[in-house]
């Protein structure tokens, strides 16, 4: 039987310490945001502390609303890369989203304030006009089409990265 490393972690030790899933870290070794340095024959994970502490970085970063392509970028910074305009930029990029968010879900209230509004109101209230609208088919005339923005950040943000090379 291979014999672990002293100080390391298994995978599933290493998801308890920093309170993801098996899954995650699995996901995280195939598109290479973390990938453990020592692999037993066994095929085993072995993670070393260098390992935790990147994961904590990327849970952290996860807080902030950032996505797993700007974390990985972040982490391959060097110290030469002008690091703090580069994160500034990048912050600054999220404050846009969140007030883009913040917009979006005003607009939103607006309308379901207007939709509670009118099923309170409605003349009939064995009939919901709301839900009646929406039981019919988006085909017919005089429905209105209630846009909700849907945003691929993702794809978004590659485009304006500051990080990109």
């Amino acid at each position: 039987m291979e014999k672990q490393p002293k100080g390391t972690y298994k995978i599933g030790h290493l998801a308890k310490l920093a309170g993801v899933t098996i899954h995650t870290l699995r996901y995280y070794d195939r598109i290479a945001v973390l990938r453990p340095k020592i692999r037993l024959d066994s095929g085993y994970r072995v993670y070393e502390e260098e390992d935790l502490n990147r994961l904590l970085f990327v849970q952290k970063a996860k807080m902030l609303g950032m996505t797993l392509d700007e974390i990985t970028l972040l982490l391959n910074l060097k110290p030469q890369d002008e690091n703090c305009r580069k994160m500034a930029t990048l912050i600054q990029t999220h404050i846009s989203d969140v007030e883009e968010k913040i917009r979006d879900l005003r607009h939103l209230r607006k309308i379901l304030m207007g939709i509670m509004d009118e099923c309170l109101h409605s003349p009939n209230p064995n009939i919901c006009p709301t839900l009646e609208r929406l039981k019919t088919p988006v085909a017919e005339k005089g429905i209105p089409k209630i846009k909700v923005p849907v945003r691929n950040k993702s794809a978004e943000w590659k485009k304006k990265s500051p990080l990109r090379p």
